[in-house]
């Protein structure tokens, strides 16, 4: 995703590299054997620490899954923070609005790492 967003090469250049914390997918129909299909995927938000990613799995037979993904760029001294990464990316706007589902996401792996210290 990096290449095709135009940070692969600052990224390398740097030695950051991607670490994934949490994933979540939802199966809504299978995928039959030898069946194309696509995957589409954006950057949906960020918070104070992760980026938030969303995967679409297409058929022409329609949806076939969603997945979430959170995760951090990492470097020898520790992780990146979501500044640093948004200004390399030369993003200037607003943070988007996280989902409700990604918002309830959130809170279930925060309850999750809250009851198991």
């Amino acid at each position: 995703m990096t290449e095709r967003v135009g940070l692969f090469a600052a990224v390398m250049k740097r030695r950051w590299f991607p670490i994934v914390n949490a994933t979540a997918i939802t199966y809504i129909r299978d995928i039959k054997p030898l069946q194309k299909f696509t995957i589409t995927t954006k950057v949906v938000g960020w918070d104070h620490k992760y980026f938030y990613i969303e995967q679409r799995f297409h058929s022409s037979r329609g949806l076939h899954a969603i997945a979430y993904v959170r995760g951090v760029f990492k470097r020898k001294g520790g992780i990146v923070t979501i500044e640093e990464m948004l200004e390399i990316a030369g993003f200037k706007g607003e943070a988007p609005i996280l989902s409700p589902e990604i918002m309830h996401w959130k809170a279930m792996l925060e309850a999750k790492k809250s009851s198991n210290l």
